[in-house]
């Protein structure tokens, strides 16, 4: 091992890989060596890190980077330093996720990843660790920025675990992974519908239970996103999904009573989707009906700081319309909490027997769908809005699109 503490000599790429191949995978045996194993990897990772961003002769050495890489690819080296990771210095973690990013802006490294699925787990498990949190946060959203490995990852089972290390780690870890969570989801709207078509109710379920956090910023996070997903076009069978599901239209309606304004202006976001519905299903419309009166209070204080944002003033003018336009129902007996979540037969638009066993149901005498002039600029489809966001799917045929 003497050769590897040389001094005033520059390794050669195969001659750094060898040494930190037998660095990383013998760092137990070599514990009682001249120097620690954890000195002597960040020692070569600096070397390592000197080639790969063309650092060594003051000039990139297209040759040496190539040389480097291969050398990665061939020894799996990236998979032994990710196992370590936790043991490394400070310095040492960050020129590991160096490493990484730069083998990934070499077209060979996607297809070398795909072939060694067990780094991505190794990296997911990693993520919620309190010592490399943020190095393995890095080193997986520079993944997301590829859609084959994206596509992998999220069809991992140990994908899932995001949610749990939001939930419980303490709050800058579960913070990294969220953001971590959210790239994968926003990077490709098209692999995003892909995931959704497939984990729609799971995903719903896990978000929920952020939407729902004891912790303000997770509980916020969480609602934006699902707010950009819902109102992506290319999630419109998801949205669809969500907003059919009346358990959903219940979490909604609570946060709306959430004591924070930001939160009731995020919630918001998702709640008009579900007013805006001309198809909704009998047991939404019910729930609806059933807490108008409160749900038309509490929108006549929305946003009461926010009175020269017309976008927003616009939409919830167009939200408290439709719900003015359901039918009145006589609650003689209030419910014990603020809203009735349960369906009331009074509330209930009549029914004919061709109907009764649709899921979808719009009552034939209430006021027609609001034309596209009604509908604010920003909540109606192909509008060039400033803020995408407010943007609607399109929903059911074209007589009831809003």
């Amino acid at each position: 091992m003497s050769f590897l503490f040389a001094k005033g000599k520059v390794k050669t790429p195969q001659e750094l890989v060898a040494a930190l191949y037998e660095w990383t995978t013998s760092i137990d045996d070599l514990a009682q060596a001249e120097r620690k194993p954890t000195e002597e990897i960040a020692e070569l990772l600096q070397q390592a890190k000197r080639i790969a961003h063309g650092e060594l002769n003051g000039e990139a050495d297209p040759d040496l980077m190539a040389a480097l890489a291969k050398e990665m690819y061939a020894n799996d080296l990236i998979i032994h330093l990710i196992h370590i990771l936790d043991r490394l210095d400070f310095e040492a973690r960050r020129d590991v996720a160096s490493l990484f990013s730069f083998l990934l802006r070499r077209t060979p490294t996607v297809e070398y990843l795909l072939s060694r699925p067990q780094v991505f787990d190794a990296l997911i498990e990693s993520a919620g660790s309190p010592e490399v949190y943020r190095n393995v946060g890095s080193m997986l959203r520079d993944c997301a920025k590829h859609p084959e490995l994206t596509r992998n990852i999220m069809a991992k089972p140990s994908f899932w675990y995001f949610f749990d290390y939001c939930r419980d780690l303490p709050f800058e870890v579960g913070s990294d992974c969220f953001t971590t969570l959210a790239e994968f989801l926003r990077c490709s709207p098209e692999l995003s519908a892909e995931f959704l078509a497939v984990n729609g109710k799971e995903f719903s379920h896990n978000m929920n239970t952020l939407m729902l956090s004891d912790n303000y910023v997770t509980k916020r996070q969480a609602l934006k996103l699902m707010g950009q997903l819902i109102r992506e076009r290319a999630n419109q069978p998801f949205m669809v999904q969500y907003i059919e599901d009346l358990s959903n239209l219940k979490l909604v309606m609570r946060l709306l009573r959430d004591r924070s304004k930001n939160i009731h202006m995020e919630t918001f976001q998702l709640f008009k989707v579900f007013v805006a519905n001309p198809r909704k299903p009998a047991v939404i419309f019910d729930v609806l009906a059933k807490n108008k009166q409160r749900l038309l209070e509490v929108l006549s204080n929305l946003g009461a700081d926010r009175k020269d944002d017309k976008q927003f003033n616009d939409e919830r003018l167009f939200v408290m319309r439709r719900i003015k336009s359901l039918p009145d129902v006589d609650n003689s007996k209030p419910p014990a909490s603020k809203w009735s979540a349960q369906p009331s037969p009074e509330s209930s638009p009549p029914r004919s027997p061709a109907r009764s066993r649709s899921p979808e149901y719009m009552p034939p005498s209430g006021p027609p769908s609001p034309s596209r002039a009604q509908i604010p600029a920003a909540m109606q489809l192909g509008h060039a809005a400033p803020v995408l966001n407010s943007q609607l799917p399109q929903l059911g045929p074209p007589e009831h699109r809003v």
